[in-house]
């Protein structure tokens, strides 16, 4: 009834509604909305289904889709970072930095980072390091508090773009 009144324009319409919906349902299908993820200190080799928060860096939920393959995203990451003598891991998220999430009553510009379909890679160093971090725009470079072991990139699943990058022990 709806593609009969509205004609080409109800057609592209309900494409596009379609594909939200798909979206949506991938995004979210396997991300049960009721359970707080649990608190780690680095990124697992496989998630729980109500999957992790490190270190409030980032928020990781399973998720099932078709993409940027793992290898694909390996390949990204070494554009961004050497590999080193030890395999990096590849794991499928749905990826939410927090600290991209702007407050209550803000009202400015901001990107945004939740739910997105995405592959953390993992590269990890053989012992920990020593990482100085900041350093832009003349204000001086910080050490982090302790040293590091790992260091992960967001890779976005659907596009092979970067998104983030984050230290973890």
């Amino acid at each position: 009834m709806f593609l009969r009144k509205y004609g080409a324009l109800g057609s592209v319409a309900a494409v596009i509604l379609g594909l939200g919906i798909n979206y949506g349902l991938i995004a979210h299908a396997t991300s049960p909305a009721t359970l707080s993820p649990d608190s780690v200190t680095e990124v697992p080799l496989s998630l729980p289904p109500n999957g992790v928060d490190i270190n409030h860096q980032a928020i990781l939920k399973p998720i099932h889709i078709v993409g940027v393959m793992s290898r694909e995203a390996i390949q990204t990451v070494a554009h961004y970072a050497r590999i080193g003598p030890i395999s990096p891991k590849a794991l499928l998220v749905s990826f939410t930095a927090p600290q991209s999430i702007p407050p209550k009553g803000f009202h400015g510009a901001a990107d945004i980072i939740r739910d997105v379909p995405a592959w953390v890679v993992t590269l990890s160093a053989p012992t920990p390091q020593q990482v100085a971090q900041g350093g832009s725009l003349g204000a001086p470079a910080s050490m982090l508090p302790a040293p590091i072991t790992h260091f992960n990139i967001a890779i976005n699943a659907l596009s092979g773009k970067f998104l983030l990058g984050f230290f973890t022990k």
